[in-house]
């Protein structure tokens, strides 16, 4: 058997298994009856989900006999590294900010407002008594964006393990066009089990869910991707991934948002990564 052949195989399979698997565990969880197991898995559902793409390509790896060295463990480039953390902050802020002085969101009104937020993970909370979360935004970003970001990058790494260490790397050797493009839409489309739990009105705006929710995940896969030809680090990646997932947490939970500003299906958001992958295709 080819390289190439092997390489088309290996993605079409590990496709299969990692959306078929996380289906399987978004109906498990939230469509069965609460037992003790149920309960546990649903309160860690997102380390658990985040997880299953990398253990699924650690098993792929050894079946197929892939160099485990080949998905990139290197440290990289310290542009790079700067590039991963800073490109998520900076457009949070900047949609954030911009949607502050539109006047369309405004900072939660909290009288104990916990500053490492204990409704995400419950590490290092410090809390402070403030009429808003704007009045202890700085001391909460900064403790954010330093020990915060630790429970964040633990999650993502299982995701980057799979989806660009192995898959796209996997994408790479098939000689399929637009490997970055195909890695980042199957990506989108293995979080879709998340949007069982979106409150909709109709099935018309079901579908308006899907489609902004496909074409925000598959850009934010599409930066990941490119960040990973250009370091082709895991930690990199990882970071980037982590990065997005907190700043984009932090700016949400201390604004009273409904969505249509710092998620990753809102507009702005979608705009904001298109053009960062404009910038970085012009780069190159």
């Amino acid at each position: 058997m080819s390289p190439t052949t092997k390489a088309r195989i290996q993605v079409i399979v590990y496709t299969i298994l990692a959306i078929s698997l996380n289906y399987l565990l978004g109906s498990w969880i939230w469509h069965t009856h609460s037992t003790t197991l149920v309960i546990i898995v649903r309160q860690n559902y997102a380390l658990v989900s985040m997880w299953l793409p990398g253990i699924l390509a650690l098993l792929m790896m050894k079946v197929w006999r892939v160099d485990l060295h080949s998905s990139g463990w290197k440290l990289s480039n310290l542009r790079y590294v700067l590039e991963a953390y800073t490109i998520p902050l900076l457009l949070a802020s900047f949609i954030a900010l911009f949607a502050l002085f539109m006047n369309d969101v405004a900072w939660r009104e909290i009288q104990i407002m916990p500053m490492l937020w204990e409704d995400i993970h419950g590490w290092f909370v410090i809390n402070t008594s403030v009429t808003n979360v704007g009045d202890a935004f700085p001391l909460r970003i900064l403790v954010a964006g330093t020990l915060g970001i630790l429970p964040f990058f633990i999650h993502a790494f299982g995701e980057e393990i799979g989806w660009r260490g192995y898959l796209l790397s996997q994408l790479e050797l098939s000689k399929w066009r637009y490997p970055i493009f195909i890695q980042a839409l199957i990506w989108s489309q293995w979080h879709l089990p998340i949007l069982q739990r979106v409150p909709t009105q109709s099935d018309v705006e079901f579908i308006g869910w899907v489609v902004q929710f496909t074409v925000g995940l598959t850009l934010l896969g599409m930066w990941i991707g490119y960040l990973y030809q250009r370091s082709r680090s895991i930690w990199v990646i990882t970071l980037a991934h982590a990065s997005h997932n907190l700043f984009f947490t932090v700016w949400g939970v201390s604004l009273t948002d409904n969505g249509r500003w710092l998620t990753e299906y809102s507009i702005p958001v979608i705009i904001g990564y298109l053009c960062v992958i404009f910038w970085i295709t012009r780069q190159s």
